[in-house]
């Protein structure tokens, strides 16, 4: 019960010491409460003395986010309910009677505005897809420093808007959450959102200087990057507030390949981005000699190699 849980937190000083704990098999208070559903509060609870844990994965890979969401969306019953919002155009096909499933060369395109639309709707109509949506943008608020449920939460950041295109780009989650947020809100692309936990430089930036900054490499990394870069172009122009930093000055610091991680894709959208300084006046090469990242040494995707390459004075 809600009252066990708040007495066992009480007797731990500071509770987040027993929150972020973790048993022999990898696994926090969190994870259990989410793979066991646990009575409604408990997760709140949890959330309010350490949300840094949503994250944390156990020994086989699995955190309490992709316990709510990735296992779910990689079974067939996901993948059938989230196909139609994971394309760049969904295509319904009828047929002359009107019947769905009749395979004619009639197809009636569904906008961006109807698409989200029609998800709404069906998440108001499953209960358990309302609970599971409802709880994964509770994750993803707070991982981002917005979840107010504390007594303790500051005007600043209940004030704040939430985005679940930044909060999904900001972290390492499963590929279908970060489209999906795509899909609904394409506008927020262009938006600029207030530093969170995650970013404690301060300053306001656009999802592509979130997409740049997070653990997500390789495929899905890029995946967000370019859709990103799709959404809003304009993107990989604009410094963030706080150290005058391009998306290309975070990303060669925090990636590690130059093809892979969507490095070489940035450059690409805007390369007059190699010869731009940040506010203390380092180039994107000065960012990436100080970081290290040579991605695999005098090898193909070196960022610090093909910085050099692409601007040699």
């Amino acid at each position: 019960p809600r009252e066990t849980v708040r007495i066992l937190l009480n007797c731990c000083h500071p509770g987040q010491l027993a929150v972020s704990k973790r048993d022999k098999k990898g696994r926090t208070p969190l994870w259990y409460a989410v793979r066991y559903d646990a009575p409604t509060g408990v997760v709140d609870m949890l959330l309010d003395i350490d949300s840094s844990v949503i994250l944390e994965e156990d020994k086989t890979g699995e955190s309490p986010l992709s316990l709510v969401w990735d296992t779910w969306a990689e079974k067939f019953e996901g993948k059938k309910l989230l196909a139609p919002y994971l394309e760049t155009t969904t295509t319904i096909t009828k047929g002359d009677d009107g019947d769905d499933n009749e395979a004619t060369d009639t197809q009636t395109k569904l906008s961006q505005p109807e698409l989200k639309a029609q998800f709404f709707e069906l998440v108001a109509n499953n209960k358990k897809l309302r609970a599971r949506w409802e709880t994964t943008n509770l994750f993803l608020k707070a991982n981002s420093g917005l979840l107010s449920t504390s007594a303790t939460a500051t005007a600043t950041t209940t004030d704040r808007t939430y985005r679940m295109l930044h909060a999904t780009a900001a972290i390492p989650c499963h590929p279908t959450l970060f489209l999906l947020a795509k899909t609904l809100y394409p506008e927020q692309a262009s938006e600029l959102e207030d530093s969170d936990l995650l970013h404690p430089a301060g300053g306001k930036q656009t999802a592509l200087h979130f997409a740049a900054a997070s653990a997500a490499t390789g495929e899905a990394g890029r995946t967000v990057v370019t859709a990103l870069l799709e959404l809003y172009p304009a993107a990989v122009q604009i410094p963030d507030d706080a150290q005058g930093s391009l998306p290309l000055h975070v990303m060669v610091e925090r990636k590690h390949h130059w093809v892979h991680d969507g490095i070489r894709d940035a450059y690409q959208a805007y390369p007059a981005s190699i010869q731009q300084g940040d506010a203390s006046g380092r180039l994107p090469l000065h960012r990436a000699a100080k970081a290290n990242q040579h991605g695999g040494g005098a090898t193909a995707g070196s960022i610090i190699l093909e910085l050099m390459e692409a601007w040699p004075q």
